[in-house]
């Protein structure tokens, strides 16, 4: 969605109508160190701006790793 195409309100608080699926797993290689990865999508349900007439539907997806070192 391009800014110029909508009116004050709009930008400020814009519609969130999402769907999210995430999941994650860890894996631990011994009781000091673990391996963890997570993964989300989510997707935004298409809608419409009357007053700009522009229709926008967007999805993103994202991948998280993180070591764990306990000592």
């Amino acid at each position: 969605m391009d800014a110029k195409d909508f009116d004050l309100t709009s930008k400020m608080s814009p519609a969130l109508d999402a769907h999210s699926f995430l999941s994650g797993i860890g894996y631990d290689f011994n009781d000091d160190f673990t391996v963890e990865l997570g993964l989300m999508w989510n997707y935004y349900e298409a809608d419409k701006n009357i007053t700009a007439n522009v229709e926008y539907e967007k999805s993103n997806a994202a991948a998280a790793l993180g070591l764990v070192y306990k000592f």
